[in-house]
C-alpha cells in the first residue's frame, strides 16, 4: 500500500518553487531586522560552504550542479540585497541597528580590515 505524501512536497521541483516564492515574498514583504540577520548569516554561511567545496574537490564532475548552486545562492543574495535596502530606507532613521546587527557591523568590519592592511603594508616599508 502506497502512503500519500505531504501534497508532494518531497519533489525536488515542488520544494524549488516554494523555495523561488520565498524569496520572491522576501523582496516584496517588509522583513525584520532579525529575520534579515539570520538571512545574511546563512548566506554567508553558504558562500563558505560553496567556496571550500568548490576547492576540495577531485574532480569536475564531482561538484556538476555548481552552476545551479550558484544561481540559486546568486538569487538568494539578491533578494536579501533588495530586502535589507528596504529596510535601511524605511527604518535607518531610528538608528544605526535599525537594519540589524550584521549591517550595523559590516563598516566596522571593512574598516577595522583597512587598518590592519595599512598596518601590515607601512610595517614591510
Amino acid at each position: 500500500m502506497e502512503t500519500k505524501k505531504l501534497l508532494g512536497l518531497s519533489n525536488p521541483t515542488a520544494l524549488l518553487a516554494i523555495g523561488l516564492m520565498m524569496v520572491i515574498l522576501v523582496m516584496i514583504l517588509p522583513v525584520p531586522a532579525w529575520v534579515m540577520d539570520i538571512g545574511l548569516t546563512s548566506s554567508f554561511a553558504f558562500a563558505i560552504l560553496i567556496f571550500t567545496t568548490a576547492i576540495f574537490i577531485e574532480k569536475p564532475l564531482d561538484f556538476s550542479s555548481f552552476p545551479s548552486v550558484l544561481l540559486a545562492s546568486l538569487i538568494l543574495r539578491l533578494a536579501l540585497n533588495v530586502s535589507s535596502t528596504k529596510l535601511i530606507i524605511g527604518d535607518g532613521h531610528t538608528g544605526t541597528d535599525a537594519a540589524g546587527g550584521v549591517i550595523q557591523a559590516s563598516p566596522c568590519l571593512s574598516w577595522a580590515a583597512t587598518c590592519l592592511w595599512g598596518l601590515s603594508c607601512s610595517a614591510c616599508w
